[in-house]
């Protein structure tokens, strides 16, 4: 009988910095099957300008297990 627990977590990232820092920590900063070229500088400062001061992401964790009685 599977069972499929689900709970969320929200995760403030203060920065676009501190945000691919921790994608970089999990290795996931490239996990794309056909990635785009590397971002230059001017399009890394648009994008942490329109980042702001900072933003909320949610994360869904599930947790799949399965049990016979």
């Amino acid at each position: 009988m599977p069972v499929v627990d689900s709970r969320h977590l929200d995760v403030r990232f203060s920065s676009l910095a501190s945000l691919i820092a921790d994608l970089r920590a999990q290795a996931l900063s490239n996990c794309l099957a056909n990635p785009g070229p590397p971002l230059g500088k001017a399009a890394l400062a648009r994008a942490a300008a329109a980042f702001g001061t900072g933003t909320v992401e949610r994360f869904e964790i599930l947790t799949l297990s399965g049990w016979r009685p």
